[in-house]
């Protein structure tokens, strides 16, 4: 059995006690916030924080860093949160639809797209960094799937969970930024 790596605990005097998704940028220093009106920048090699305020109506369920910007992800509150880097400045903007649900999502691997599911239908809000401009991409229906052998499955495939499904079986959808 491979040796397990060692994990150390290390004390960082952050203001967000209920932390929620990190993400790391292209130096290895981690972004979050949590309940706090307030976005953590973390630098683990140095062992410094950060404390930048941001609006009291973040929502803050997940940090997303792509290039110069760190986008808060905004559960049901109506904007999301941008912090622009380069410039120390904090920005909001609409999402595509006031009444997304957006708690998660990941970067492509360029980090010029976020991919945002929705949690309370079944679509997904594909985020252009670039624009700071959302598009919806409604799910498909339910229905017969292909064989495996008449696909061809790109690694460049995005998976998805589909919210809501009521028959107790776990449906995926699978989306081509291509």
């Amino acid at each position: 059995m491979p040796e397990l790596p060692k994990f150390y605990p290390v004390w960082v005097d952050a203001e967000n006690t209920r932390v929620y998704g990190i993400d790391n940028d292209d130096e290895g220093t981690l972004w979050f916030t949590g309940g706090l009106p307030a976005l953590q920048h973390y630098r683990p090699k140095s062992g410094t924080i950060d404390t930048i305020p941001i609006p009291e109506n973040h929502g803050g369920s997940q940090c997303l860093w792509v290039k110069d910007k760190v986008y808060i992800l905004p559960q049901t509150h109506p904007r999301i949160t941008v912090y622009h880097v380069s410039d120390d400045r904090v920005s909001q903007v609409d999402k595509p639809f006031p009444e997304a649900n957006l708690w998660y999502g990941h970067a492509d691997r360029e980090r010029g797209l976020l991919y945002l599911p929705e949690r309370s239908r079944p679509c997904l809000v594909v985020w252009d960094v670039a624009d700071d401009r959302g598009a919806l991409f409604p799910y498909p229906e339910a229905g017969r799937l292909p064989s495996i052998r008449q696909v061809d499955w790109p690694e460049r495939l995005e998976v998805f969970p589909v919210p809501g499904d009521t028959d107790g079986a776990s449906r995926r959808v699978y989306f081509d930024p291509e």
